[in-house]
């Protein structure tokens, strides 16, 4: 289990430099996340229901490998 979904009122998560070849899924039960980096990892698909995050302002996720985003991520607020 991961300790990222435990932190429930974190509003700013950097994830840069990780190698992560995926985001942890418990990041979308981070209902006040506002601030949202995965930069320079190996990421290939975006995993996460946007849709949850209703607070996030900024997602930076440049330098990566992804090929797949989910519709949530597309979508206007």
């Amino acid at each position: 289990s991961s300790s990222i979904g435990n932190m429930l009122g974190l509003s700013y998560l950097n994830l840069d430099h990780n190698l992560l070849y995926k985001l942890p899924v418990e990041i979308q039960n981070l209902m006040f996340l506002e601030y949202l980096s995965a930069e320079y990892n190996n990421l290939a698909i975006v995993n996460i229901d946007f849709t949850r995050l209703s607070f996030l302002k900024k997602i930076m996720l440049g330098n990566n490998q992804i090929i797949e985003v989910p519709a949530s991520l597309l979508q206007a607020q």
